[in-house]
């Protein structure tokens, strides 16, 4: 008995071994295996889909507070570029008041020089001047004549300098005007900044696809001979994009729920309600890109010589840039002589070029609503020129045809 032990002992194990070896090969365990990895990915799937509405939320929300904050920078703009043009014009009026008090004063001199002669000599001696009574007569009646022109001339001095002191007191609370308006600005401009940044930490996840749309606009720049070109290469990409989309879709749908399509990621969010408003009905309701002077019309020369395609705006230093209406980046980045360009789709065959930013805020793929904030102009001391640029299937169009010009407040 105790020799059968060890050999009972084996066999006890060879059968517990075989029996788990069954179990890992069997087909029905192995299915219910599959389904249970598969209702984990499903569900993971769920909570990331969960996880992104929630940021598209957070997305949506900011968004709109970027448009308000992005308002309130450009009116904070336009207060400053107000205060600025007073302040010009009363340093131009101070410096003509200057000059006219100093002729003023010196006629002032000349007359009374004059009395001062007349007042120092004594009757005797204008006695004995070699003179008929008649001209005596006749100098006493300019003498008295002289005197209200006197009083004139000094009225008028006093005039002119109590002018010239209201408009310094007037300078002195302009000044300060533009130090308490430029401190708004500024505190604004940092609100925004801080928003764009934290917006751009949201969508970081869905960086990639943008990164992916940046580099293919790269490409099509550098072969794009001038803007025409690189519009026209443009709405192709935009449509095999288009395409790549559906087939996207089409390919999701014919799969079980749930099933994750490899090497998809996913793009920028879509705003709720974007292009509610079609382009081509928005003509004379758009706001310009940017605060301020239209500075060269459509048609007029430009440098070159040519005959312009596109409007010049000159705006303050560090001018909020923002889309006038809803619109997919299609383009951002730097192209030939046109510095740092954006390119917008607004759908129907628009797309709106803005050139001369030197920041911008947005990437190729984004989804922008009216108003949105997109970039920012140069910090240099002088104006910036914001080039404007609005075509249509390619065509250059007149772009005040759909931009008005935000009127300036009474001050």
């Amino acid at each position: 008995m105790r020799s059968l032990l060890p050999l009972l002992i084996y066999i006890g194990l060879s059968l517990a071994s075989f029996a788990s070896l069954a179990q890992t090969h069997d087909p029905a365990s192995k299915l219910n295996d599959v389904e249970k990895q598969l209702e984990e990915e499903k569900q993971r799937q769920i909570q990331a889909q969960r996880d992104a509405d929630a940021i598209g939320g957070e997305v949506e929300k900011l968004r709109g507070q970027l448009i308000a904050t992005a308002r309130q920078t450009q009116e904070a703009e336009q207060a400053v570029a107000r205060l600025e043009k007073r302040q010009r014009e009363i340093d131009q009026l101070i410096g003509d008041k200057t000059v006219a008090l100093g002729k003023r004063r010196a006629e002032m001199a000349n007359l009374l020089a004059a009395l001062e002669r007349l007042a120092l000599r004594p009757p005797e001696a204008l006695l004995a001047e070699p003179s008929t009574p008649d001209d005596t007569v006749r100098a006493g009646i300019l003498l008295r004549a002289l005197i209200p022109r006197l009083d004139a001339a000094a009225a008028a001095l006093k005039t002119e300098i109590d002018d010239l002191a209201a408009l310094r007191t007037e300078a002195a609370q302009n000044a300060k005007q533009i130090r308490d308006a430029s401190s708004a600005l500024q505190r604004e401009q940092q609100s925004l900044q801080a928003m764009l940044n934290e917006k751009s930490k949201l969508e970081s996840e869905r960086r990639n696809a943008a990164q992916a749309n940046a580099a293919q606009a790269q490409k099509l720049a550098a072969q794009a001979r001038d803007l025409h070109e690189l519009v026209q290469k443009l709405e192709i990409e935009r449509q095999r994009r288009e395409e790549a989309e559906k087939k996207r879709l089409s390919d999701q749908a014919s799969k079980p729920p749930g099933t994750p399509l490899p090497g998809i990621v996913p793009g920028p969010f879509k705003p709720a309600g974007f292009l509610k408003i079609p382009f081509s009905t928005t003509q004379n309701r758009l706001p310009l890109p940017a605060r301020g002077s239209l500075m060269r019309h459509f048609g007029d020369p430009d440098p070159q010589g040519q005959s312009g395609r596109g409007i010049v705006i000159e705006t303050r230093p560090q001018a909020q840039v923002i889309a006038p209406h809803d619109g997919q980046i299609v383009y951002a980045g730097s192209f030939l002589g046109y510095g740092q360009l954006l390119i917008i789709e607004h759908g129907e065959g628009y797309h709106l070029l803005l050139a001369g930013l030197s920041r911008i805020d947005c990437v190729v793929g984004q989804w922008v609503l009216a108003g949105e904030p997109v970039g920012m102009m140069g910090s240099g001391k002088d104006g910036q020129q914001l080039y404007i640029e609005l075509r249509r299937q390619g065509v250059p169009m007149d772009p005040l045809s759909w931009l008005v010009p935000v009127k300036d407040k009474v001050g």
